[in-house]
């Protein structure tokens, strides 16, 4: 997990797309934070509600290859993507099958960092977990 922080000074442009799922996304092209500058990224529609609070406020974004999974903001609330477990169990039971557990696991690598390591350590930092 990557972490950024600084004034959070611009959100570009941004689009939201919903997946057949149910699941809604926002996309940002770019974003400045402090003298940083992040292009084309994403983060669960929820979750970006509390990013555009952080404008023009010292904001903390926490990624995971290009996808935001948790923010900061000026005020010490820590606000995070929870994600399913359920990537972990489908991983789990494809394991006996010759080897597409592992085949699973690089397929879905970001997503288990996601689950099993991020969603704690933000956890642990008192956040408020958020769906997507």
């Amino acid at each position: 997990m990557r972490e950024v922080t600084g004034t959070l000074s611009m959100l570009g442009s941004g689009s939201t797309t919903q997946t057949s799922v149910g699941k809604a996304f926002v996309h940002y092209d770019v974003i400045e934070i402090g003298d940083q500058i992040i292009q084309k990224v994403r983060t669960a529609r929820s979750l970006g509600d509390f990013i555009a609070r952080g404008l023009g406020q010292q904001t903390t974004l926490y990624l995971v290859g290009p996808m935001i999974v948790g923010v900061k903001l000026a005020d010490g609330k820590v606000y995070y993507w929870k994600r399913s477990a359920l990537v972990v169990v489908f991983c789990l039971v494809l394991v006996p099958v010759w080897g597409l557990g592992l085949l699973c696991a690089l397929f879905l690598k970001s997503d288990l960092e996601h689950v099993l390591s991020v969603q704690p350590k933000l956890k642990a930092l008192g956040g408020i977990p958020l769906t997507s």
